[in-house]
């Protein structure tokens, strides 16, 4: 027996493969937290084979998609070094053929606006070596500044935090401390290129 489960923004779709035979249903999903209907719904496959547990689980989501499609999401912010704050701007400065000579190539879309782009004054060599600390004073005014701006959601993304994130891991445990939802970049894309792993 093989178990799919994908929750969606307003519906939950089960569907059980078994013995060739394909069985579906759907349940009102639990958008505050999606584990609730997740839990329900293999509560209800166990009822309907009380007898058998499924040999594979398979799960998706379409949350986060319809999320980006809808443009319904958190007011999130980005931390990175000084300096850096224009890299999705900048982009890996690919050009669309017909731009490609223009003065002022077209602007791009980026995951978060310049303006919610905040700069720490914090480097670590290209071996993750940390050359200039964070000070205890640029956390505070961080969290400040975050406040300030409304911000939900920070991503953070440091030069050479993929070899080694523990400056990210510090300013999120902060951060967190803080009541932000954060994710760092070094442990979500550890690679040596800046505007992939921020992206």
């Amino acid at each position: 027996m093989i178990v799919g489960i994908d929750t969606g923004g307003t519906f939950t779709d089960v569907v059980i493969i078994r013995d060739g035979s394909i069985d579906r249903f759907k349940l009102p999903s639990t958008p505050d937290d999606p584990s609730v209907v997740f839990r329900n719904a293999l509560d209800k496959v166990a009822v309907m084979y009380p007898d058998e547990k499924p040999d594979a689980l398979i799960y998706g989501s379409t949350v986060a998609t319809n999320a980006l499609l809808e443009n319904n999401l958190a007011k999130t912010c980005f931390i990175t070094n000084k300096g850096f704050e224009d890299v999705f701007r900048l982009g890996r400065q690919n050009r669309p053929t017909d731009s490609l000579y223009a003065p002022v190539p077209p602007q791009r879309k980026t995951p978060v606006t310049r303006e919610r782009v905040l700069g720490i004054d914090a480097r670590q060599g290209h071996g993750g070596k940390v050359e200039h600390p964070l000070e205890a004073g640029d956390l505070s005014d961080l969290v400040l500044m975050l406040d300030d701006i409304d911000a939900e959601a920070v991503g953070i993304g440091l030069l050479h935090s993929y070899a080694d994130p523990s400056v990210e891991l510090f300013i999120a445990h902060t951060l967190r401390r803080a009541g932000f939802k954060v994710c760092i970049s070094g442990k979500i894309d550890p690679n040596p290129y800046e505007y992939e792993r921020f992206t």
